[in-house]
């Protein structure tokens, strides 16, 4: 099928010096702040590709890297000086990629080329260009002319490990039909016919554990009298995986009335311990054919079988959210993230009719924040804590000011950092450290002589910053990269028993057992020194074993327990611990503190473990249908309290950093 056009001309976004677009009212609302450093490039035409910060060169600091519309790539460091400027295949309206695509340790630039706007360098030709980290072209990856020479690349490339070889691939749709995964020498490993136009941005994620990423990513889709029963009008979203073949295995897919143009963003919305892919629709079906049942939607599928998250999709405030990607990230402090993203409304003859930012919060709540009734929101939001004051904000780049907005309320938090001269931001910010403990949100623009325009404006250090720019981080992986714990030389795990018995494996030591005693009752739980050179055990009335370094403070074995223990955790300096009672009553010993429990409560299923902060300042308690509850400086991250269970839970563990 032949490419679609792109939605809205950045041409039409220019901002005239006499006034071809009119910032609203809101726009003159604050004062621009002055920009720690600007640099301008003439003919740069900086419009739908956004900035993105990363390590270009390999020095240890962070640098910007932009694609121009004037077919250039501008690389500059942490004081703004330019690095270099490369000649990429075409105009380039895609967002670069920075990450080591060879496995050598260095980092490389991949970046889409071609561009629909009229005037655009080399028009739409389409390639995938690697440039090495001094800025030379490594290879380009020419796209297919078989449906026509619209065959550009709009969505930003994705850099990860597809097919577990242990370095990253790089993968990307393109407007040929065809989502890529390549190497970093330009070569193909596999890929997938879309049939249709593709210009969503793909997010990568480790489902299993392999070191072998998923693919999530949206394509259009037109029915097709050639394929009877096999097309339809609307857009498809899909998951993929290599298997080893040339063409990508299709694990899942979704259908919707409206193209799927949209990036993807994957997190857990609703803290329940599963996570979702978060993506919004284009606006072709109904901007062009009248179709607009699904072109406001925002999606959220679950990863692993596509189904939907209850309650979803949600509804945004305008009638679609084209080039406009969600950011995921907590707005308003209850440890959960919520979705935002933006919204751009058409009226019947396919102009612009207003934008907005929608932010869908986990307990339900839906905020929006309208632009300006005769503009639009073509950028995607970025969330982070940048005004130095509690909780993230939602910064979004508009034709002229860039907003900051509050997370919690979605109001105008007064901060404008426009900067002094008046551009056009089709695209998304970027926050991160430019230079040692200096951090900075990051813009792009174009004035209406079509010169490109990077301004860095500096910000207090964030508490957090769960989504600094287009897919999150300068991969684009849309996620933060699965956790895999290598098995090394130096690992092991012990298991224990009820009789206390003690089974040592890997480089685990061996300090003592009760598999030789008479136990009043069966041991339910044991925790290891921070030194891992001893261990405790506790029985089921709450009776201790201590052994290697591990010292005793102190057992329930004398006292009548209203229910049994059922689990312990150690204090970190290893000089105190919990036991937990199945009512969760706490028993706390040593340098242990009582920070709660649920003794007093009606249960709906008793609790079966808890483990500790990292702090040792608080912890959790985990009950048999998964319920959470949370004492001291222990956060609620989900639970699964309200999922039907096939077996009832029976222990937790807490992630070295006490966040998950």
């Amino acid at each position: 099928m032949p490419s679609r056009r792109p939605l809205i001309s950045a041409l039409s976004m220019l901002l005239a010096a006499a006034g071809v677009l009119t910032p609203g009212a809101a726009v003159n609302a604050a004062t621009p702040a002055a920009p720690r450093w600007q640099a301008s490039e003439p003919g740069g035409w900086y419009a739908w590709g956004s900035p993105v910060v990363g390590d270009v060169n390999n020095d240890g600091s962070n640098d910007v890297v932009i694609g121009g519309q004037d077919g250039g790539l501008y690389a500059y460091d942490a004081d703004g000086r330019r690095l270099w400027r490369a000649q990429a295949t075409a105009a380039v309206a895609s967002t670069p990629a920075i990450g080591d695509v060879d496995g050598d340790g260095r980092n490389e630039v991949v970046v889409g080329t071609g561009s629909l706007d009229s005037g655009a360098y080399n028009g739409a030709q389409g390639a995938l260009d690697i440039f090495n980290s001094n800025g030379t072209l490594r290879c380009q990856k020419a796209m297919s002319t078989a449906h026509g020479t619209t065959n550009l690349i709009s969505g930003a490339p994705a850099i990860g490990d597809v097919n577990g070889d242990g370095k990253n691939d790089i993968v990307f749709g393109a407007h040929d039909t065809t989502i890529y995964v390549i190497d970093g020498n330009c070569n193909t490993i596999a890929t997938k016919d879309n049939r249709d136009s593709v210009f969503s941005t793909p997010a990568l994620y480790d489902m299993d554990g392999t070191g072998a990423n998923d693919i999530f990513i949206g394509g259009d889709a037109t029915a097709n009298s050639a394929v009877p029963g096999d097309s339809f009008n609307g857009g498809i979203f899909r998951r993929l995986r290599y298997d080893g073949t040339p063409t990508l295995a299709q694990v899942w897919e979704r259908h919707s009335t409206e193209t799927f143009q949209s990036g993807a963003a994957i997190g857990d919305i609703n803290g329940d311990g599963r996570l979702e892919v978060v993506t919004g629709a284009g606006a072709f079906y109904c901007r062009w054919k009248q179709v607009c049942s699904d072109s406001n939607k925002v999606w959220a599928f679950h990863l692993d079988d596509g189904s939907n998250t209850p309650g979803w999709p949600k509804t945004a405030t305008m009638n679609t959210t084209f080039s406009a990607a969600p950011a995921l990230g907590d707005l308003d402090g209850d440890g959960i993230v919520d979705v935002v993203v933006g919204s751009n409304g058409y009226n019947t003859s396919g102009g612009l009719n207003g934008g907005a930012i929608d932010a869908f919060y986990s307990k339900g709540g839906h905020k929006a924040f309208v632009v300006d009734p005769q503009g639009q929101q073509p950028g995607s939001p970025i969330i982070a804590d940048v005004d130095g004051r509690p909780g993230n904000e939602v910064l979004m780049a508009n034709v002229g000011r860039v907003f900051v907005l509050n997370g919690a309320t979605l109001t105008d938090s007064g901060l404008d950092l426009s900067g002094p001269v008046l551009l056009s931001h089709v695209n998304a910010l970027a926050v991160g450290q430019l230079g040692a403990g200096k951090w900075a949100v990051v813009s792009t623009g174009f004035d209406n002589q079509r010169n490109g325009w990077t301004e860095a404006f500096t910000i207090p250090t964030p508490t957090s910053a769960p989504w600094p720019m287009l897919g999150k981080n300068p991969l684009h992986l849309g996620a933060d990269a699965a956790a895999i714990v290598p098995i090394s030389c130096n690992s092991g795990y012990r298991l224990v028993a009820s009789d206390g018995g003690v089974f040592a494996f890997g480089s685990s030591g061996f300090f003592g057992s009760t598999g030789s005693l008479h136990l009043n009752q069966p041991i339910v739980g044991g925790v290891p020194t921070g030194s891992d050179k001893g261990y405790w055990f506790v029985a089921r009335d709450g009776g201790i074993f201590n052994y290697g370094d591990a010292k005793f403070f102190g057992s329930t074995g004398s006292i009548h327990l209203n229910q049994p223990i059922v689990g312990m955790a150690a204090t970190p300096s290893g000089n105190g611990y919990w036991l937990v009672a199945a009512d969760g009553g706490v028993f706390n010993y040593g340098d242990a503190k009582f920070f709660g429990s649920t003794g007093s409560l009606h249960l709906n299923q008793p609790i079966v473990g808890m483990a500790a902060t990292p702090s040792g300042k608080g912890y959790w308690l985990v009950a048999a249908d998964g319920g959470i509850f949370n004492y001291g400086d222990a956060k609620f991250f989900g639970s699964t309290g309200a999922i039907h269970l096939n077996k009832p839970i029976v222990g937790m563990a807490a992630s070295p950093s006490g966040s998950g």
